[in-house]
């Protein structure tokens, strides 16, 4: 599970607020403060931390074995896949 530091680190990689992240997650800005403070495992619950680890990786942050965050390279997509995909369609 992800750690306080790496929701703040993931936070400021994206440039996103403790409001911004609240608003996307629906998730209190209180409660983001208070999990962002956590050194450890933040004493939220599980459920909220699985929301804002899945709406971070949706943004392309990448979590690394609870010590760091990085983004997560986009997917690269050849022109031949490309036109197989839209083949599929």
């Amino acid at each position: 599970m992800i750690t306080g530091p790496q929701i703040q680190a993931a936070r400021t990689l994206l440039g996103w607020s403790i409001p911004d992240l609240a608003r996307r997650t629906g998730i209190s800005i209180a409660d983001i403060q208070e999990a962002e403070s956590a050194t450890k495992l933040p004493s939220r619950r599980l459920s909220d931390l699985a929301l804002i680890q899945a709406i971070l990786e949706e943004a392309r942050i990448e979590f690394i074995e609870s010590v760091g965050v990085q983004f997560r390279p986009p997917d690269l997509i050849t022109s031949g896949d490309r036109s197989s995909e839209s083949e599929r369609a």
